[in-house]
């Protein structure tokens, strides 16, 4: 489930265009519902011809799994967390807390690096012009 649930993101969510592995397109859909709140009449695409995994086993893939499962891997996950927040941090010590907080997320599993705040500007902008056309017309905001 992805945490920002805002209209900018639920707009990435439900414009999304599956092209590899539409089960997994079908469980990321499942898992963030709510963003169908902001678009009631976008459903998820039908079944479509994506690119599968075509189950053949990857000397690669599977040498590299193995290298990093268990406790080493996670011992290395931690350091590369640990040095990118320090790093993170470093470069954008002037960034306010909160604008920090939201747009420079490393977390295990997930990883965002926004430093020009987009998201925000959009959904500033967005929310600015509801409001000019609620003011001008008097229609309430939903």
């Amino acid at each position: 489930e992805i945490p920002d649930q805002n209209r900018f993101t639920a707009t990435e969510i439900v414009f999304l265009l599956p092209t590899y592995a539409y089960a997994s397109y079908t469980a990321f859909r499942e898992a963030n519902r709510w963003a169908e709140d902001h678009y009631p009449n976008k459903r998820p695409l039908p079944p479509q011809p994506v690119f599968e995994d075509d189950g053949k086993p990857r000397r690669l893939k599977a040498w590299a799994e193995a290298a990093l499962s268990g406790s080493f891997g996670t011992m290395l996950e931690n350091a590369c967390l640990r040095l990118t927040r320090f790093y993170r941090r470093r470069k954008f010590a002037g960034m306010a807390e909160n604008d920090y907080q939201h747009a420079m997320r490393a977390t295990r599993g997930a990883a965002k690096h926004h430093p020009n705040s987009f998201q925000q500007r959009v959904l500033r902008t967005y929310q600015q012009q509801l409001d000019a056309l609620q003011q001008r017309f008097g229609f309430p905001q939903n």
